[in-house]
């Protein structure tokens, strides 16, 4: 009811105002009714065009500039709206027969501005450009005269009615006197059935509240529970209304739950705790906020909302766990979009060798991937089409040792879909790649052996033929080896074997050429074609290269050091009309090393088709 009598007490002042303010009223009326509505909306309306035409000009220029389709269709846009409103701007001085000066229709400077406007969108004319960037200042003349004319009028038709207008108002504060003491108490009943209102929308907003699964409470400053909804009542099987913290609580969550309600109360500020509560035997995590309420008297109360996180709490539990099985057992790294390492994980760590510290601000190169420049190009051509790359790396680990990891690397992305930089995840393969190398090597002289020796020749050969291409095969055998073990000892043997291999290796080093050994003292090479004149020469150096090592051989007369006999065989398959086999070219190789060897042995037999 203190409501209502400040309500009637305010009508009684407004009443006595409403005689100081009749003069105010009666201006305010005079400013109303001085508007006419035609001029205010032409006075509106050109206005509007004076704008447009300067916003056309600044998007004409825009587009010039960037010359790109959002820049475009900006322009199309505001041209339109520009044309649009010029359309109601002349028909609105038509239809309502407005007495003006200037006729805005017939302008000749507005009429080429259009037309200029409407050439430039259609065909990006230059011309078309230079004439509306250059008449601009014109344009914006013309308008704003036109304004200045309206606005003129406006003034100049309606100053003789203000006598007529006070009147008016005069008139018109004695009606709203009049009609303020006739309506008084209507107004009253008003205002009851408003307060029925509102009451009913704080019994609405109690409904909202108690269909919702979150806590809503409120306290009075002593921490006396003023409102709950039915949440609370769902979950603890208690209702709390008239109770505190103390008789619902452990005296542990009640000391953090009082201290939160000292800080809104005397701090009037928000605060957010995370409160665990065993409910029905089971722990739940609550997370509280509580804000300050100032109720009509000035008097604070304590508002607050919990929600029930324990499921998110065990989710993301679960993500951590998770996290860590992944960082612990998962070589996985993440780069940004320059291949800069922003993350990396322990296993990963583990294998190379090197601490998080270490890595994190590097790129791959630090473990060696600059030396596989062919591999890096194809995997960026892959992964910035933001497609996925798979494939093997040969790394190096902090102490030199070289590891090979089998790669998946691809666009990694926020949650809004921003391309962030890229994701690898891989496998250790160095045991596999150490089986592979097994398989296809010479466990004593660590050179390819028989099996792959024939896979590779195969191919090769098959390349030549088809490509029209040459095929170049030198094979070597030591000379009176069975004489060398048998006066030296096998374990010499081995060591002779071990000293020609590296030679051999050290010679034939060019890219595609393959140093083999297929039998017990019996070598073979693939070599990569040079030029045929320049083949002879090449294989006859090793011959001298391994008389060099002076390896003693009291049994191979009359060098008396370890030797060997050579041939080597090239094939132009370009310059003959003969197919030869890989058997017909071992065949002709292993002829020609055997005619070295009934020559005088230490020397070189070739052969060269055509």
């Amino acid at each position: 009811m203190s409501d209502i009598y400040k309500l009637k007490r305010l009508n009684f002042i407004i009443l006595g105002l409403i005689v100081i303010l009749f003069l105010i009223g009666i201006t305010k009326l005079l400013q109303v009714n001085f508007s006419s509505e035609h001029y205010t909306k032409l006075i509106n309306i050109a206005g509007k065009q004076r704008a447009l035409s300067q916003k056309v000009i600044f998007e004409v220029k825009n587009h010039h500039c960037s010359q790109n389709q959002d820049a475009y269709e900006k322009l199309r846009i505001v041209a339109k709206e520009y044309f649009d409103n010029n359309k109601e701007l002349i028909n609105f001085i038509r239809i309502y027969k407005l007495d003006l000066e200037s006729n805005i229709s017939q302008n000749a400077n507005i009429k080429e501005f259009i037309k200029n406007i409407n050439s430039y969108i259609q065909n990006f004319n230059e011309k078309s450009y230079q004439d509306i960037i250059n008449n601009r200042d014109d344009i914006f003349n013309e308008l704003n005269n036109f304004v200045e004319n309206c606005e003129s009028v406006y003034h100049e038709k309606y100053l003789n009615s203000l006598k007529i207008i006070s009147l008016i108002g005069f008139v018109t504060t004695l009606l709203i006197v009049v009609y303020y003491i006739s309506i008084f108490k209507k107004s009253l009943n008003y205002l009851n059935k408003y307060l029925r209102l509102i009451n009913l929308e704080k019994d609405n907003i109690k409904n909202i509240f108690n269909s919702l699964e979150s806590i809503i409470f409120e306290k009075n400053k002593d921490g006396t529970y003023l409102f709950t909804n039915n949440a609370f009542y769902k979950m603890f099987q208690e209702n709390i209304v008239g109770k505190k913290d103390t008789q619902i609580f452990d005296e542990k969550t009640t000391v953090k739950l009082a201290n939160d309600d000292l800080i809104v109360i005397n701090e009037q500020k928000p605060t957010s705790r995370e409160i665990e509560l065993h409910v029905d035997g089971k722990k739940r995590i609550f997370s509280i906020k509580k804000f300050p309420l100032i109720d009509e008297n000035g008097d604070i109360k304590i508002c607050g909302i919990a929600l029930d996180i324990t499921k998110e709490k065990e989710f993301q539990y679960k993500k951590d766990e998770l996290n860590e099985m992944v960082d612990n057992h998962i070589i996985v790294s993440y780069t940004d979009r320059k291949g800069i390492i922003t993350d990396i994980s322990k296993a990963f760590c583990r294998l190379c060798g090197y601490e998080k510290y270490e890595l994190v601000g590097q790129d791959h190169n630090i473990l060696g991937a600059h030396e596989q420049e062919a591999l890096l190009k194809e995997l960026w051509e892959c992964i910035e089409r933001n497609n996925i790359w798979h494939g093997e790396f040969e790394n190096r680990k902090k102490d030199g040792t070289i590891f090979y990891i089998e790669s998946s690397i691809m666009p990694h992305y926020s949650f809004e879909k921003k391309k962030l930089g890229y994701m690898m995840l891989a496998k250790d393969i160095t045991d596999k790649k150490l089986i592979e190398k097994l398989s296809i090597t010479d466990s004593l002289t660590d050179l390819y052996n028989r099996r792959f020796f024939d896979e590779v020749f195969e191919k090769k050969v098959s390349i030549g033929i088809r490509e029209k291409g040459k095929v170049c095969l030198f094979m070597c055998d030591i000379d009176n080896f069975k004489s060398y073990n048998d006066t030296y000892g096998h374990q010499m043997g081995d060591m002779v074997l071990k000293e020609i291999s590296k030679s051999l290796k050290g010679h034939f080093c060019r890219a595609g050429d393959f140093v083999c050994r297929i039998g017990g003292e019996e070598f073979a090479v693939i070599l990569t074609i040079l030029g045929s004149e320049q083949l002879d020469t090449f294989a006859n150096q090793i011959i001298k290269k391994v008389e060099a090592l002076s390896i003693e051989h009291i049994g191979n007369e009359p060098f008396n050091v370890v030797t060997i006999s050579a041939s080597i065989v090239v094939v132009d398959f370009d310059k003959t009309t003969k197919i030869f086999s890989v058997d017909d070219i071992y065949k002709m190789a292993d002829d020609k090393l055997y005619y070295s060897k009934r020559n005088g042995k230490n020397i070189l037999s070739s052969l060269h088709i055509p």
